[in-house]
């Protein structure tokens, strides 16, 4: 595989998700740090890994495990990636108000279909359960009714 240069650096588009703590969700304000199976952990989160029971740890991710109170690199690419995406704040606002914009829109659709979705299924509810409540006022009145019948010949025998 061969690899290109970017020619226009400032049009690169970079997964949020990888500039993020995969286990509390923050970006990453500082540089973050690499467990040997390669996967990268806020310093809190790290901190917090390292302070479960047991000798060695495991990565939250893929259970690997790895020795605890060891030294682990820091993941300055990710640094270096967060500190260049704050230099090009004009733009990154810029892209962010739109994506924001389309976020809360299909937000907004996908909330209204569910709240449909909801109304249908209460009224189906609604309505089983009118037809439950009306199965058994009928049996009530077949059991009133029997026992009627029943003490009637019970007072008819005696």
């Amino acid at each position: 595989m061969l690899l290109k240069p970017i020619e226009e650096e400032n049009e690169v588009m970079i997964d949020a998700s990888l500039l993020s703590c995969p286990v509390c969700y923050n970006v990453f304000s500082d540089a973050p740090l690499v467990l040997p199976c390669g996967h990268t952990f806020c310093s809190d989160c790290f901190k917090q890994i390292n302070r479960k029971r047991g000798v060695d740890g495991s990565c939250p991710i893929c259970r690997k495990p790895f020795i605890k109170g060891k030294i682990y690199p820091k993941n300055y690419m990710v640094e270096s990636i967060l500190h260049s995406m704050c230099l090009v704040n004009e733009k990154t606002e810029e892209v962010e108000e739109k994506s924001t914009k389309n976020s809360l829109a299909f937000a907004v659709a996908r909330l209204q279909k569910q709240n449909e979705m909801l109304t249908k299924e209460k009224f189906e509810l609604r309505k089983a359960m009118a037809e439950q409540e009306k199965l058994i006022r009928w049996l009530w009145c077949l059991l009133v009714g029997v026992t009627v019948l029943f003490t009637a010949a019970l007072m008819s025998i005696t």
